[in-house]
């Protein structure tokens, strides 16, 4: 009987701790950081409206998907900046908005389409939708090609390891499918809706 009993409490507990890596690894939010939050210009050019987790990217797969696809789909050099607004010294373009929630994430916020006194060109809106719809449809579009990308620029712990191959880069093929539609709607225009982090980016996509 007392064998019993500390086999169920060694089996509550393990799994309590894997409800709480679960948690840590796909739902725990941190901040941004101050000089993001803090000053006006840089909140609205890259600052979080809530819509990383249910209309975002995880980061890494943002960060790599030019570099795989974008020779093919991109209409020049330079990544998303053949696209996209991209300050000098931004680790991201304007409205590419980084925050953590379980793991870096990359959402959209309003000044990827509202930025007309930025002083740079205007995005190009429609071949940002059609860059993620054929990176997507592309047969390179799997694990094993997005982490060999990753693993040229970072090396993930095993656990995010595991969480991008089984997770996140499935999950990243419909939701790049779904923002290539959203962003050619003719809604596309009105801006993102601001989301709150109760829904997990692996159930949103």
């Amino acid at each position: 009987m007392r064998a019993r009993a500390v086999l169920a409490i060694a089996a509550i507990v393990v799994l309590l701790g894997l409800a709480w890596l679960l948690w840590s690894t796909l739902y725990r939010q941190r901040p941004q950081p101050a000089s993001i939050t803090s000053d006006r210009d840089a909140n609205f050019l890259y600052g979080s409206i809530g819509n990383e987790s249910d209309q975002g990217l995880p980061y890494w797969v943002a960060v790599v998907l030019p570099r795989v696809f974008g020779e093919r789909y991109l209409p020049g050099p330079g990544g998303y900046a053949a696209l996209l607004q991209w300050d000098e010294g931004q680790e991201l373009p304007v409205g590419f908005a980084k925050k953590r929630v379980g793991v870096d994430r990359v959402g959209f916020n309003c000044a990827l389409c509202h930025t007309p006194d930025h002083g740079m060109r205007k995005s190009d809106i429609k071949g940002l939708a059609e860059f993620f719809s054929k990176s997507a449809s592309d047969a390179r579009f799997n694990a094993d090609t997005i982490l060999t990308e990753i693993d040229l620029a970072y090396r993930l712990s095993v656990v995010d390891r595991l969480v991008y191959r089984y997770v996140l880069i499935p999950a990243s093929r419909e939701r790049l499918l779904a923002l290539g539609r959203q962003l050619t709607s003719p809604h596309a225009a009105g801006g993102w809706p601001r989301s709150t982090p109760s829904t997990p980016f692996p159930a949103g996509h």
